[in-house]
């Protein structure tokens, strides 16, 4: 679009209770600042390297290019925890 848009990712705080769901109703969504493990690209693609369980939660997308109130997504992500093989030989 025309004037380019400006999208940004947020997570919320708020993610999951002692059993480890995710609540019906997030709040709180800080802004996702690139780093080693997440990072923004210009056309707005979120991407989670080597995802871990605390990236479990939601994530607000909001678009914005100064015309109009702007659009948001909210999205929810689960991650599974990865499978642990212990193997024990006897000789």
């Amino acid at each position: 679009g025309n004037p380019l848009p400006r999208i940004v990712w947020k997570k919320s705080n708020y993610h999951e209770n002692k059993t480890r769901r995710i609540y019906d109703h997030p709040t709180e969504f800080k802004d996702i600042v690139s780093s080693y493990r997440n990072q923004v690209y210009s056309n707005g693609t979120l991407m989670i390297r080597s995802a871990e369980r605390d990236d479990t939660g939601y994530y607000m997308c909001q678009v914005n290019n100064g015309i109009g109130a702007g659009l948001s997504k909210v999205i929810s992500i689960k991650v599974n925890s990865k499978c642990k093989c212990i193997c024990t030989w006897s000789i």
